[in-house]
């Protein structure tokens, strides 16, 4: 499973596995034409013995290596249950889609991505909660996407590649860092003090108590929900 295909709550977009996805249509596609069609398909799939359950655990020898489709459907449907006569194909679809996603999801485990290694202790849920709630922009909720995932290219991550031959800012000198850039350089100051001042009187606190670490890791909670939704708006579309 792909970062983009991971739940929202667990710092991706939730995408429909294409593979998966494709894979349920053909085999579902080629059950009916087994059980309903005379074709060349039809045929084909009674010569290599594939128009009943297949055996478990699979075998695939034998079965033509120029039509590697009929192997994989050999595969995979060993460990799909046959429709019964009380059940639809729609119903037959989901429970193939179901089994495939197991399959794939199970074989294909993906590490954590870069942000949640480096700073562990943050509630990531509520960090991807909070994204995918802000009502922002696409353009937006991309853009904070990457800066929170840390995929930026500062100059303190070049450098450490070794892509270039200094840390410093090309702008004022200090370390060029991601809350560097955000918060600090150029306009970043008088950006984030007008903010700071919003969410303090939103608040009722003072400013120094709005953390910077806002900006990039929002894993704050306040309700009601319509609270939290201003919060996370404004700290992420200034």
């Amino acid at each position: 499973m792909t970062t983009l295909q991971r739940p929202k709550d667990q710092s991706s977009w939730a995408l429909a596995n294409i593979d998966a996805k494709c894979r349920m249509l053909l085999y579902a596609r080629l059950w009916q034409l087994c059980a309903k069609e005379v074709s060349v398909t039809t045929t084909l799939m009674h010569m290599c013995d594939l128009t009943g359950p297949t055996a478990s655990p699979p075998n695939a020898h034998g079965l033509p290596t120029t039509l590697p489709y009929t192997c994989q459907y050999a595969m995979d449907m060993a460990y799909a249950a046959p429709p019964g006569p009380h059940k639809t194909m729609q119903k037959f679809k989901h429970c193939l889609c179901r089994m495939l996603l197991t399959m794939v999801n199970t074989s294909n485990v993906t590490s954590e991505m870069r942000g949640i290694h480096k700073n562990p202790e943050l509630s990531w849920p509520r960090v991807w909660t909070n994204l995918h709630a802000a009502g922002l922009s696409n353009s937006i909720n991309s853009t904070w996407y990457a800066a929170i995932h840390d995929t930026v290219s500062t100059n303190e991550q070049l450098a450490a590649i070794h892509l270039t031959t200094t840390m410093s800012c090309s702008q004022c000198g200090t370390t060029d860092t991601l809350i560097h850039r955000i918060t600090k350089c150029e306009e970043g100051p008088v950006i984030r003090n007008w903010m700071r001042a919003r969410l303090a009187a939103l608040l009722r606190v003072h400013p120094k108590h709005v953390s910077e670490e806002w900006t990039l890791h929002p894993s704050f909670h306040y309700w009601p929900p319509q609270k939290q939704a201003v919060i996370v708006w404004i700290s992420w579309s200034t």
